[in-house]
């Protein structure tokens, strides 16, 4: 049985097209974050469950997001649901766990797309990989000793499809007899400069460096806390402007009126380009604050003007299921303003970061 082909069998150029449309990428570059991503995913679950305790954590991994996504999913049932809903992003994020950022990041670098849309496709092929094994697990009673040695038996398919970099990203490369020294596993996250041996000073230099470093320090709080008592002075009222981040562009959460003028660009653009809720508070609960659940339910109104959008909420937090926590709060107060849950899709991410909205037809 070669669980990856079943998989990949769903997916004619049609479905690609409209998979790629839906994220506002290009087929190649669908289908190339796919081919990245399928591989990937099977062969964390493979790694974990060649333990006895990494299978049963699997296991219940598998029953709460079979739980989450509530069906047996298709590739063209998940047309529609970024980030392949929340059993499936709940899914990843408990494969590859702090990885997953990583991950996501180096293949969208490979695949030529948008982070946000290899995050989405990665949760789409969660969504899949977990509908195939809870087909297998249901269909044929396994325990998670015997869904051990069916993830175990998948090793030999996957050998060839899994760049180096990202076995050796994912501590897997020993399953595949590629794992590489410590210095050549780190190599992607040091491409972009020489390596610390080779720049590593005399012991004279080093104390050069610290006290250089140092008196460096010292400059920068006192440009701080200068320009905050300068800030002061002129009332330290003035609006933020719109500043575009790594990810997404960050919305500054001055007033209402200023929140919704950002979000109706969005909307009108429904490019997928992710935008910071900047401001966003929640308590020890993971509830919101009530300025919070008012802007989000301005929002929740103006999206449901438009019955052709779809949104995703992304949400970073400590673990999986504080994150979860997190996007599910922002779900529920959009749905309370009228809109439909079926229109809104739940990320979470293990990290630190503002949440994240985003927009689709």
């Amino acid at each position: 049985m070669n669980i990856l082909n079943m998989i990949r069998e769903q997916f004619s150029p049609e479905l690609l097209g409209q998979i790629s449309k839906s994220i506002g990428e290009s087929p190649q570059g669908t289908k190339s974050a796919l081919e990245h991503s399928l591989p990937v995913l099977l062969g964390s679950a493979a790694a974990e469950a060649s333990s006895p305790k990494g299978a049963t954590d699997l296991f219940n991994a598998l029953k709460r997001g079979m739980s989450q996504q509530g069906e047996v999913a298709t590739a063209s049932s998940l047309l529609g649901s970024p980030g392949g809903g929340g059993g499936g992003a709940s899914f990843v994020s408990s494969l590859l766990g702090p990885k997953l950022a990583m991950i996501r990041d180096y293949i969208a670098s490979k695949s030529g797309i948008r982070s946000g849309s290899a995050g989405s496709l990665l949760g789409v092929g969660g969504s899949l990989l977990m509908s195939a094994l809870g087909k297998q697990v249901m269909g044929q009673g396994l325990d998670a000793s015997a869904l051990g040695q069916l993830l175990r038996s998948q090793i030999p398919h996957l050998k060839g499809l899994i760049p180096s970099e990202l076995t050796n990203m994912l501590g897997i490369g020993n399953l595949f007899g590629t794992s590489e020294p410590a210095e050549a596993a780190s190599s992607y996250a040091s491409s972009a400069g020489a390596s610390y041996e080779a720049a590593k000073p005399s012991v004279s230099g080093a104390k050069a460096l610290r006290w250089a470093l140092l008196v460096l320090a010292l400059l920068l709080c006192g440009v701080f806390f200068y320009r905050h008592s300068r800030k002061a002075e002129v009332g330290g009222t003035r609006e933020e402007t719109i500043t575009q981040t790594g990810t997404g562009y960050g919305v500054p959460q001055t007033d209402i009126a200023s929140f919704m003028d950002q979000m109706k660009g969005a909307i009108t653009r429904a490019d997928g380009t992710p935008l910071d809720l900047r401001g966003m508070s929640f308590d020890s609960l993971g509830d919101l604050s009530g300025e919070a659940k008012t802007k989000l339910s301005a929002l929740g109104k103006m999206v449901n003007n438009y019955p052709e959008l779809k949104m995703t909420v992304l949400a970073y937090g400590k673990t999986a299921d504080e994150a979860a926590s997190k996007a599910n709060s922002i779900k529920t107060v959009l749905a309370n303003a009228g809109l439909s849950t079926e229109r809104i899709a739940v990320q979470e991410e293990v990290g630190q970061g503002w949440p994240k909205v985003s927009f689709n037809k």
